[in-house]
């Protein structure tokens, strides 16, 4: 709970130690490999095939796709640079088949991971999660959630005619899950 607003928070300071990379699914895979793939081009570093296109034609494939990136990441590392940090805003699609890759690409670079609690203990990822350090983020207490909803309650300026009772509602039913207040809030009707 709040794994996006945690990253949001770490990046300008990871920004600041080492080359940051930031993709916003692990699934679909193909889908993560071309959003790396794109963050390192952004990040200025060089792809097999030149540009994304020239990338994607160039490794037919999963597999080939991942195994470029890694090499990619290997050569950035033999320069002496400090060990990117790849951030992954929802891995909760992970599946057993991502495991090799990641594996690889943890070698090269930091994972930085955030998905729903249930993620680990999906069957397959044993593997990958014990090589994980976790943090785990609970769900906001109630005075927290409260000071949330009324923060974001003033950011976007909503008005009720009950404003205690709307606020009561959005906070029932965000069960204290940060990303739902902020989602509840621009969405929850003020007349009902």
């Amino acid at each position: 709970y709040g794994k996006s607003a945690l990253l949001d928070e770490l990046a300008p300071a990871l920004d600041e130690l080492a080359l940051t990379l930031r993709v916003p699914k692990a699934a679909p895979f193909g889908t993560f490999l071309s959003d790396l793939a794109a963050a390192l081009l952004a990040a200025g570093l060089s792809l097999p095939g030149g540009d994304l296109a020239g990338w994607k034609k160039a490794h037919a494939g999963n597999d080939l796709k991942a195994r470029s990136l890694v090499q990619v990441l290997r050569e950035y590392r033999a320069t002496g640079a400090t060990a990117p940090v790849l951030l992954v805003d929802d891995a909760t699609g992970l599946t057993q088949s991502m495991v090799p890759a990641l594996l690889a690409l943890a070698e090269y670079a930091a994972l930085i991971c955030a998905v729903q609690p249930e993620t680990v203990k999906k069957s397959g990822l044993a593997r990958w999660w014990n090589k994980c350090d976790r943090v785990e983020l609970g769900p906001l207490d109630r005075a927290e959630a409260r000071a949330l909803v009324d923060a974001v309650t003033a950011r976007y300026g909503i008005v009720a005619q009950d404003m205690q009772a709307y606020k009561n509602r959005v906070l029932s039913l965000s069960e204290g899950i940060p990303g739902e207040i902020e989602r509840l809030v621009r969405y929850v009707s003020t007349h009902d």
